[in-house]
């Protein structure tokens, strides 16, 4: 007895829940039976429903399409063929009244992106992909509204992942998506600034690639002196360039302490030759202030932008600031 808990739910999953601790124990990886039987008990999906905090119903992955079930607390796919190995995960098991043994099994957050590209609209796909991929997840409790957290996968690991999945629906707009993410953002605000930064002029973005997010940045002798430590985290550093992004979401209200931090900061890496690019929350206020920020970005960047290009993809760009700023 199965229950394969797939995408949307399977998302919601890895975005809500550090990875090391759902259900309390490291998930170990497994493949999904060719043949099970699903279990669609009302009192055990309404009991997964409320420990994993997610609305019905509950997205489970049917063996096909003639044992699918569809009702006010599961909705089923079909499974397809073709599910490269390891990729649903034991989310936990436990004996039904039967006697069975019944598992869980969480689609892996690979598979997650996979489906999410088949169901979500270009723009939702990549902003899915960030939140996998981040170093934080969002928590109205904590003081930021947000916490650190291990991220639930890798751009490396679903670029693997998607080369295993042959032709399975929607592989092809989950390869062209993951092109444009990024490992390791640390905030809504950092993963907004990239996809801007990322995406094709045609595609609302201002097609700038080769940072790397939130980079420990090691420095010599002389600049850690300034700094009292041997390496300095920053928001986006384009390594080659020698550049630095840094934004700053609140900078009238710092304390002197932050002020005399991020000085002593820059002059380090000055000293190491990164030319330090600050972004703050009046640059990125409108569609025309965006354009003005990371034009002057790619030139430091050494890239010329062409005024036609711009103006082309404006339409788009106003779409893109208008979903990001949904978030």
């Amino acid at each position: 007895m199965l229950i394969p808990i797939v995408f949307p739910s399977a998302g919601a999953i890895w975005l809500n829940f550090d990875v090391q601790n759902i259900g309390n124990k490291l998930l170990r990886t497994t493949d999904l039976p060719a043949q099970y039987d699903l279990l669609s008990d009302k009192e055990i999906i309404q009991e997964l429903l409320a420990k994993y905090d997610l609305p019905a119903p509950l997205k489970l992955l049917s063996p096909n399409a003639a044992a699918r079930r569809d009702n006010k607390l599961i909705s089923c796919i079909a499974r397809a063929k073709g599910y490269p190995a390891s990729a649903f995960l034991e989310l936990e098991s436990f004996r039904a009244e039967s006697g069975d043994v019944c598992r869980v099994l969480l689609a892996s957050p690979e598979l997650c992106f996979l489906q999410a590209a088949s169901q979500l609209s270009f723009y939702e796909t990549i902003k899915f992909g960030y939140d996998l991929c981040a170093m934080y997840r969002l928590d109205g409790f904590a003081e930021y509204g947000q916490r650190t957290r291990i991220p639930a996968t890798s751009v490396r690991s679903i670029t693997r992942f998607l080369d295993r999945a042959g032709k399975i629906y929607g592989v092809a707009e989950a390869r062209h998506a993951v092109k444009y993410i990024l490992d390791c953002s640390n905030s809504p605000m950092e993963t907004m600034l990239a996809i801007l930064e990322t995406l094709s002029f045609y595609q609302g973005g201002f097609s700038i690639n080769g940072q790397e997010l939130n980079k420990e940045i090691f420095l010599s002798e002389r600049a850690a002196s300034v700094v009292g430590r041997k390496s300095v985290t920053c928001d986006a550093v384009w390594m080659n360039e020698r550049l630095v992004l840094e934004y700053d979401s609140n900078e009238t209200h710092l304390t002197a302490n932050q002020h005399d931090w991020d000085k002593r900061k820059a002059t380090a890496l000055a000293i190491d030759g990164f030319r330090v690019f600050p972004v703050t929350a009046g640059m990125i206020r409108s569609c025309s202030e965006i354009e003005k920020t990371f034009v002057a970005l790619r030139k430091l960047l050494g890239k010329r932008t062409d005024p036609r290009q711009l103006a082309a993809g404006r339409e788009k760009r106003r779409e893109l600031i208008h979903f990001l700023r949904g978030f």
